[in-house]
């Protein structure tokens, strides 16, 4: 067919030659015969594009990474020209299958196509017919569209969701429900079961004057309470993508937010409150209350963008102004700088817990804070379920 191409294009500028110093008509006619045929061509190739039918749809429109779902495609050809050749390029979750549909329709005929569509890595994204490229019945032109371009078409949107791992056996000082349970008391200004007592300052009402313990010491103390407070959490993650590019991003974050689900459930599972942010939506926070109200968590964690800015330190110095010792902190990062590091064992001082969890990083080390190292691919079970 491409010679045939050549032999048409080539004898195009020959016929009119030949006319110009023959003077013949007939090389004339020929040359704009062939002139004529393609504009023919040409409109009818846009006519296709701009008239064209089809129906796509996933077998499910969410999932959880791992898992596999099905594109249903279904062209259609309802005008009376054939189309000898199309190639539709398709796009899938993985970067790295390249999906190409090659066909020829008859009039009034179509084609359906079942594709497998795996799903490595979790993310959000648009699945189905990218560019289109048809040849005509002659062979003599083939015109490529960007289906994407087109003001009718719509790809279709797949979340995938990063997977949570069950896990069982972290350590008991991070919260072992048996032995602290989800609630702890703290002392507090009011409530109704008093705790203790201090010294009388200026400003505490009256009412709160433990009258017989001032009269025995021969000054004036007040009275504290213990209120109970629920335990929370606060995992914050890294979404900038470290130098990292294509699908090596995709796994990293895939990796990361696999982990801070896993950490989410657990600690959820366990009745703790889970709070969950990321620099890339730094003013959006997510919260969980319970194991039943996991789905916001998880599909945030879905819906996360990474990019290329670093600005982890920011959010954390803000999202942990006004914390206290009944949080428990959890970093996701790779290649932390000395300044977060620094941080972090500040806020060991205050909060019950911080632990620094890096991927794809075996090199920062350090033996006053606890670190956890956890590659793309490894069990999480293992790695997570190991803390000290």
């Amino acid at each position: 067919m491409k010679l045939l191409r050549f032999f048409y294009y080539a004898a195009m500028p020959i016929m009119f030659l030949f006319g110009m110093y023959t003077g013949l008509i007939l090389f004339y006619v020929i040359f704009f015969t062939q002139l004529l045929l393609l504009v023919v061509v040409v409109f009818i190739d846009i006519w296709t594009v701009k008239t064209f039918r089809y129906t796509q749809k996933l077998g499910q429109e969410s999932a959880v990474k791992g898992g596999e779902t099905t594109l249903y495609i279904k062209i259609m050809n309802e005008k009376p020209i054939p189309l000898s050749l199309m190639e539709i390029s398709v796009d899938v979750v993985s970067v790295c299958e390249n999906i190409k549909l090659t066909f020829s329709l008859a009039p009034f005929s179509e084609k359906e196509f079942e594709i497998p569509v795996s799903m490595p890595y979790r993310g959000n994204y648009l699945v189905g017919m990218t560019v289109m490229r048809i040849t005509d019945i002659f062979g003599l032109m083939t015109l490529r569209f960007d289906m994407r371009k087109q003001t009718y078409y719509r790809m279709v949107r797949l979340l995938v969701y990063p997977k949570a791992e069950s896990l069982d056996n972290i350590a008991a000082r991070i919260w072992d429900t048996k032995l602290f349970g989800s609630f702890y008391l703290k002392q507090a200004e009011q409530g109704d079961s008093v705790s203790g007592m201090r010294s009388y300052r200026p400003g505490d009402p009256l009412k709160r004057v433990h009258w017989k313990n001032s009269a025995k010491h021969g000054e004036l103390y007040v009275k504290q309470y213990e209120v109970a407070m629920r335990k929370e959490a606060l995992i914050i993650l890294d979404s900038g993508t470290k130098g990292l590019e294509g699908e090596d991003a995709l796994f990293y974050a895939d990796t990361m937010c696999q982990c801070a689900a896993s950490i989410a459930l657990y600690n959820l599972s366990r009745g703790r409150r889970i709070h969950a942010a990321a620099p890339s939506v730094a003013q959006t926070i997510a919260e969980c209350r319970s194991d039943t109200d996991f789905d916001p968590i998880h599909k945030w964690l879905a819906l996360l963008n990474y990019n290329h800015e670093d600005r982890l330190l920011p959010v954390l110095e803000t999202l942990t102004e006004k914390t206290d010792d009944s949080y428990s902190l959890f970093i996701l990062t790779r290649r932390p700088s000395e300044d977060l590091i620094r941080k972090l064992l500040s806020l060991q001082e205050i909060m019950e817990s911080v632990t620094l969890i890096l991927v794809d990083d075996e090199i920062t080390q350090n033996d006053t804070l606890h670190i956890l190292h956890v590659n793309t691919g490894d069990d999480l079970v293992l790695r997570l379920g190991n803390f000290a």
